[in-house]
């Protein structure tokens, strides 16, 4: 009888345990589920705001690149800045182009390549992982150079763009974008 009750009381202890420890992990799989969830959040969060910042600028972005492709076909070279006066685009520095979460676009890194800065100080509401990142449209040239009919061909972000463009002797500046690909619209990401 002894027996039988030592018998029940360990196996009453090892159910509790186990039961415990059950606990302890669904407890442990919750944290990992609200963490997966918060950044899976914080991504379509920026991700909504790169899309967002680029649907709301490509109006301004569109007219800057019709700009810089004006100014290619009648200087032969790209602008070196969206501001300013000879090799520039000539707008005045209130002109740049900025919105919710941009703080510019502007021109840098080398002639031709638009660069699209986030920000979320001074008023500008770009999401934390965006913060001081930058967005870079890069010119082509359409077709192989030997034979290509020169019409500028824009490449977004980490895309590689499509395989028969090339440059100019003066070639547009090459600018790093620093946005995560996970934040990338589709047509900017390798």
């Amino acid at each position: 009888m002894k027996l039988n009750y030592e018998f029940r009381e360990n196996l009453e202890f090892k159910i509790a345990r186990n039961v415990h420890q059950a606990a302890e992990g669904t407890t442990r799989v919750a944290s990992n589920i609200t963490d997966v969830n918060r950044g899976a959040s914080e991504t379509g969060t920026a991700s909504a705001q790169v899309l967002g910042s680029a649907q709301s600028l490509a109006r301004e972005s569109g007219s800057l690149k019709a700009e810089v492709a004006e100014y290619y076909a009648q200087n032969g070279s790209w602008p070196t800045a969206v501001a300013g006066g000879v090799g520039t685009l000539g707008h005045q520095a209130t002109e740049i182009p900025s919105g919710k979460y941009v703080s510019s676009v502007n021109i840098t890194g080398g002639p031709g390549t638009l660069v699209i800065t986030y920000s979320n100080t001074g008023g500008f509401q770009a999401n934390a992982n965006l913060n001081a990142l930058v967005l870079a449209l890069r010119p082509n040239l359409s077709g192989a150079a030997a034979n290509g009919n020169n019409d500028v061909v824009w490449v977004c972000g980490n895309n590689a763009g499509p395989t028969a463009v090339h440059q100019p002797a003066a070639a547009a500046g090459v600018v790093a974008t620093t946005v995560l690909n996970k934040y990338l619209p589709a047509n900017c990401r390798p």
